[in-house]
């Protein structure tokens, strides 16, 4: 799955399998089982397969940190952005 065919909201998922959130935020699946099991991840359950609201999806990559070194401006910068995506708008 392209990343581009999903950062608008008309043409992007709602639910995301676990290897289409592991392609997008980066965790491995292994690694995003463990974030469900911990409770840091909200994940749904459909037959025997597991699925990420992209809303979640996007709301615990906002809650992570930034880089140790990342500036001011950067920071005001990542939050304009999730701020942007969140109400409909393209990543930028």
């Amino acid at each position: 799955m392209a990343k581009a065919s999903i950062e608008s909201k008309q043409h992007r998922k709602e639910l995301l399998n676990l290897a289409e959130f592991s392609h997008l935020f980066g965790p491995s699946v292994s690694l995003t089982y463990l974030l469900i099991r911990k409770g840091e991840l909200p994940a749904r359950k459909i037959g025997a397969r597991t699925y990420i609201l992209y809303d979640e999806a996007v709301e615990w990559a906002r809650k992570l940190p930034l880089k140790a070194g990342a500036s001011q401006r950067h920071r005001d910068q990542a939050n304009r952005r999730w701020a942007g995506e969140r109400a409909g708008g393209k990543l930028a």
